[in-house]
């Protein structure tokens, strides 16, 4: 119980050690692309696309921020559990699913990339989260 109790306390930290991964994520993103945009035309063979450059980024961004913060709780309780460690973050993803889906159903703009965009980054966030905190530290 003590296990469960302390795993469930311990991922309340999801939230703010993913959102500094996402953001470091799409950090190194950006300053990837305009990187190449700056020693590269962006209309040129080897510049990135915006429709490679905003799904790519978001894909990065989400992995960052489920590996930070899967790094971050085994790093501060070693003994998770992983079914209980997963309740809260399960819940924070899909209200933000939530979040994200009226906001662009409000604005008339379902189909934008930027919803895409977040949608992208908020399953690969769970995922790489639920991936490195199960097969990390066995």
């Amino acid at each position: 119980m003590k296990v469960k109790l302390f795993s469930i306390a311990v991922s309340l930290l999801f939230f703010p050690v993913s959102l500094i991964g996402n953001l470091l994520g799409g950090a190194a993103v950006e300053i990837q692309v305009w990187l190449n945009n700056f020693f590269l035309s962006p209309y040129s063979i080897y510049g990135i696309p915006d429709w490679i450059k905003y799904p790519l980024g978001s894909i990065f961004a989400g992995i960052a921020g489920g590996w930070l913060a899967a790094k971050a709780i085994k790093k501060i309780y070693k003994n998770v559990d992983l079914l209980y460690a997963m309740i809260f973050p399960v819940l924070l993803m899909i209200f933000a699913f939530y979040i994200d889906l009226t906001n662009a159903i409000n604005s008339n703009n379902i189909l934008a990339a930027t919803t895409f965009g977040h949608f992208i980054r908020h399953i690969c966030t769970i995922s790489s989260y639920y991936i490195f905190l199960k097969n990390e530290w066995k």
